[in-house]
């Protein structure tokens, strides 16, 4: 099945705004290929990271699952999900969660469509941060790009982007909302003198 594990411990020592901190930390990484089609891929992350919003040791947990799948010769599709937290004296400073999806239609060797949906969403607990920060943010991202390659070193690019973001401040909260629309022409191209 084509599969890949790889895990990692360790001890460092690191100075950060001038204050030395001993951490731990511990990483699983694993791909697996059950078909020519699929591939699964996890990857986990704990122990000691550094608040560096606040200068302090934290506790982080991390989890990043993704699915990628080849549906057929012209479509591919991927899916991915990363969760965090960490933990400091007092408790939680933050929740984060990041979603994508992305699907590539590739027409020819020179031509593909592609399409990215990202959200993001971060809670935090205010009380735990030195600075004034919002209680929660959202943002969501999208984006439809078309490419042609005209030769080897020239490629043309036609896109649209839009961006909206939300969030929550303790006081008041404003729910998702259209920050920017972008329209592009982009053309790539290598000189050779």
């Amino acid at each position: 099945m084509q599969s890949h594990f790889e895990a990692a411990v360790g001890h460092r020592t690191r100075t950060y705004n001038g204050v030395m901190f001993d951490q731990t930390y511990g990483a699983l990484w694993c791909d697996v290929r059950p078909s020519g089609a699929l591939e699964l891929e996890l990857g986990v992350d704990l122990g000691d990271r550094l608040d560096v919003a606040n200068t302090r040791n934290g506790t982080v947990v991390g989890i990043g699952p993704e699915v990628t799948w080849r549906a057929g010769r012209h479509l591919n599709l991927a899916a991915s999900y990363e969760y965090q937290t960490l933990d400091v004296d007092g408790g939680r400073l933050y929740t984060a969660r990041l979603t994508q999806l992305r699907a590539v239609w590739q027409f020819s060797l020179r031509t593909f469509l592609r399409v990215i949906t990202q959200y993001a969403d971060v809670g935090r607990d205010p009380s735990l941060y030195l600075e004034e920060v919002n209680a929660s943010e959202e943002e969501l991202f999208n984006q439809v790009l078309f490419s042609y390659k005209i030769n080897p070193q020239t490629v043309f690019f036609v896109g649209y982007s839009d961006t909206a973001m939300g969030l929550d401040d303790g006081v008041e909260s404003v729910d998702l909302t259209t920050a920017s629309r972008t329209v592009f022409v982009k053309l790539g191209y290598a000189w050779l003198p």
